[in-house]
């Protein structure tokens, strides 16, 4: 197990050892389980929106890595990032910008998946919750716990990045009519599940001892 500020890395694998690290692992692989979860949810409903959700998560974010590898106002925190603890490594999607990167995946799947909720008011509010526990668990654990994230301007500015790329991707796709490939049609809390069976008709023939007296329409 690794001290607060060591080089020794914390071993997640071993959940025996300590339950709380199956929380822990949750945390630091939190963007690849939400990113996942919310694209397998494309396939459920057998529609492509999990696939575009998921493309779009990965233009923003190489958008995002290309941006810190070539600003100098990022060059603070590469120096710092350098020395950070080996446990931050854990979960590791992408060479720079890493420790802000799950802020920035949960604020964009946030918005991507709650704003067309918002905007038809119809919010469903356990993905809603789940997805700000997500975010607070991440700051939490990260910022609190093992020291992954330096400072409150990096999370706020990870958190409002994130949020501002989900936004702009779904009002792009309001506005070119796309609208029906987000998310809220599916997971809505007020989403028609079960839609009503046709009609049909039955010709009943009624006898009494044998003989035809008559029908009925059912």
């Amino acid at each position: 197990m690794a001290t607060e500020n060591g080089n020794t890395t914390f071993d997640f694998s071993n959940f025996s050892e300590n339950p709380l690290n199956i929380f822990y692992f949750l945390v630091f692989y939190s963007p690849l389980f939400i990113s996942l979860f919310i694209a397998s949810s494309g396939f459920v409903y057998q529609n492509f929106k999990g696939l575009i959700y998921l493309f779009f998560l990965i233009v923003v974010v190489a958008m995002r890595s290309f941006y810190l590898k070539n600003s100098t106002q990022s060059d603070e925190y590469k120096s710092w990032e350098a020395q950070l603890n080996p446990t931050c490594n854990t979960g590791r999607f992408t060479k720079y910008g890493h420790p802000g990167l799950n802020l920035f995946v949960i604020a964009y799947s946030f918005m991507y998946v709650c704003l067309p909720m918002m905007i038809n008011k119809d919010i469903n509010y356990l993905v809603f919750g789940v997805l700000l526990l997500c975010l607070g668990a991440d700051i939490g654990v990260r910022y609190l716990r093992f020291k992954c994230l330096k400072d409150i301007k990096q999370i706020l500015s990870n958190i409002s990045t994130g949020a501002l790329f989900g936004t702009l991707v779904v009002l792009t796709m309001y506005s070119l009519s796309l609208s029906q490939y987000l998310f809220f049609n599916e997971l809505s809390s007020n989403n028609e599940i079960c839609k009503a069976q046709s009609k049909q008709k039955f010709k009943c023939t009624v006898s009494n001892n044998g003989q035809v007296v008559g029908t009925v329409m059912k």
